[in-house]
């Protein structure tokens, strides 16, 4: 049987980690793979594309997005579905019965199902207000925190329905830090299932992919210090620091 890889790639407006994504998908549909590619047509009600502190949302933003992940798909030849399409209406109105239910003081450490959606969205809330300490009695920090959970929420309904229909031995998507991808990534590890994340490398053109790992669960220059410090380098590498 063939391998199965989802690929999880909902910014549109991000299109250069589109790109690398499809160049893989088309590589592994190479060699049999089946590949499956989820994208997001401006069902969260917010999200790290439209941070409020650096690229405010506008009643364009969402379609602006959608169109140009069309237009990617569409000239490199990729399939692409939309998360939307596996996420009911009961769901939706369930999700938001649960996000208004709450108290200001309860949104970091709500649950939805058992899960801890209030933590997998902190961090995407941080970078929306670039602050690195949320007053919940602020009403407009309190607002986001509820419009994430709200999305968190519906990407842990949509995500569980794509995992069991297509039932994936692999998922690869960027970074693993922002919420939608937290939860598409908790729900592989419940699985079973195998993630790669990728990020910008940290030499120049270079890209970074993590096994099992999100960048914010990576070991630390430390860690991989005690695990590398005594391999000697290569020439290349020699001649590489020395350009630096």
């Amino acid at each position: 049987m063939s391998t199965k890889v989802l690929f999880y790639t909902p910014y549109g407006s991000w299109y250069l980690h589109s790109l690398y994504d499809i160049t893989l998908g088309h590589s592994l549909k190479i060699r049999d793979a089946q590949v499956k590619f989820i994208g997001c047509d401006g069902v969260f009600t917010d999200c790290d594309v439209h941070w409020v502190n650096t690229a405010p949302r506008t009643s364009e933003s969402c379609k602006i997005c959608q169109q140009s992940h069309v237009q990617v798909y569409k000239q490199l030849g990729m399939p692409l579905e939309w998360l939307g399409a596996y996420i009911t209406e009961h769901e939706r109105k369930q999700i938001d019965q649960w996000v208004t239910s709450l108290d200001n003081l309860e949104l970091l450490d709500a649950h939805y199902q058992d899960q801890p959606l209030g933590k997998w969205v902190e961090s995407s809330v941080h970078s929306h207000f670039r602050m690195n300490e949320l007053d919940m009695l602020d009403a407009e920090i309190a607002g986001a925190y509820r419009s994430y959970l709200l999305s968190a929420g519906l990407a842990w309904c949509g995500f569980n329905r794509v995992f069991d229909e297509f039932e994936p031995e692999v998922l690869f998507m960027l970074s693993g830090r922002f919420f939608s991808h937290r939860v598409a990534y908790e729900i592989a590890k419940e699985r079973g299932v195998r993630v790669y994340c990728h990020e910008r490398g940290r030499i120049e053109n270079t890209l970074l992919v993590l096994d099992n790992h999100t960048v914010s669960t990576f070991p630390t220059l430390t860690n991989s210090w005690q695990e590398w410090k005594n391999e000697p380098l290569n020439p290349a590498m020699m001649e590489q620091i020395e350009k630096v």
